[in-house]
């Protein structure tokens, strides 16, 4: 088991497993019961056999034993003293895209949930002091517009409503043949093969090119994920493919307007967006692929917190906003 002596505030400290925390799950901790697993180790005693550190009395015990704060534990076990090595904030500000970059607040030692969301909370909050509920709320919606699930949807999720309409849109498509568990004599050809199915290419594309923008896939900022749906789409085909940008209402949801690209208008508007059939459907763009997945990019960047459905979804309160600044670009271009 390592051991290593580390210096911090000008004194030496014995830590044992340096660059991590232990906790009482770990089979060789002495007094490990299975309903303890996050108790914390004390790691500091110099012993390769590790005591379990008092849970009620934790701060009271590294207090009393160390002169020590939780925080400072921390440094010192997983940091080795050094404090630039602590977890940094991930807000990033909107206007500037430049990102926060101080250290996130320390929250405790040991894992645990949020009481109101049931969120697994960590050592530390998403942000710094500062930043706190901001950097939590951007990684929510970072997260949320990678699953496709952003303000309403979200919300409708969790209705009976909801969940119907989810029944009747997975009844239509297997009676369509356009599910894997459609009836064999009526199920697409490219779903005949149960390994087609096993993987994803639309995530494996987005995921390399994640990669090659050299990003981290934990830490996308909106405009990220918008810059990497365009290049996704350039990618689905020729740069001189004739495409469309085109606009939907949807039959069961008055509050929300679609805007999207395609290379075939009729197969598109027969399908459905997050459950909702097409209403009123009307290409307001033609121009080849290039051109429309920039116009589409260019409406996503300025009116993206906007976007409350999918990654196309827009509130239908700006409408006339959104549509008219489409107007201009488009007029703008002499080729479209």
């Amino acid at each position: 088991m390592e051991i290593a002596k580390v210096n911090y505030k000008n004194k030496t400290y014995t830590v044992t497993c340096p660059g991590k925390l232990v906790y009482s799950s770990v089979k060789f901790v002495k007094g490990c019961r299975s309903d303890k697993r996050h108790e914390i180790v004390n790691q500091l005693n110099g012993c390769e056999e590790l005591d379990l550190l008092p849970r009620e009395t934790r701060e009271n015990y590294l207090r009393r034993v160390y002169d020590l704060s939780e925080f400072e534990y921390y440094i010192i076990v997983v940091c080795l003293g050094d404090e630039n090595k602590l977890p940094r904030c991930t807000y990033i500000n909107p206007y500037t895209g430049e990102k926060c970059n101080h250290p996130r607040e320390f929250r405790s030692l040991t894992p645990g949930k949020y009481q109101r969301t049931g969120r697994r909370a960590g050592i530390f909050f998403d942000g710094c002091s500062n930043h706190k509920n901001n950097a939590a709320a951007q990684n929510a919606q970072r997260e949320n517009y990678k699953k496709g699930v952003t303000g309403l949807q979200k919300a409708d999720r969790r209705s009976k409503k909801w969940r119907e309409k989810l029944s009747r849109s997975a009844k239509k498509q297997m009676e369509r043949g356009d599910s894997i568990f459609s009836p064999d004599d009526v199920r697409r050809p490219d779903l005949k093969n149960w390994k087609f199915y096993q993987s994803n290419p639309s995530i494996d594309s987005i995921k390399e090119i994640i990669k090659e923008l050299d990003l981290d896939e934990y830490n996308l900022s909106i405009e990220n994920c918008i810059l990497i749906d365009k290049i996704n789409y350039l990618r689905k085909g020729n740069p001189e493919d004739i495409c469309y940008y085109y606009i939907a209402d949807f039959e069961e949801n008055d509050g929300i307007f679609k805007l999207g690209v395609t290379i075939d208008i009729s197969k598109r508007i027969n399908k459905e967006y997050h459950g909702f059939k097409y209403k009123n459907p009307d290409i307001i763009a033609t121009g080849t692929r290039v051109e429309i997945a920039e116009l589409e990019y260019k409406v996503k960047i300025k009116f993206r917190d906007y976007i409350i459905l999918g990654n196309e979804g827009f509130d239908l309160k700006h409408r006339d906003e959104i549509l008219n600044y489409i107007k201009e670009l488009v007029a703008s271009s002499k080729t479209m």
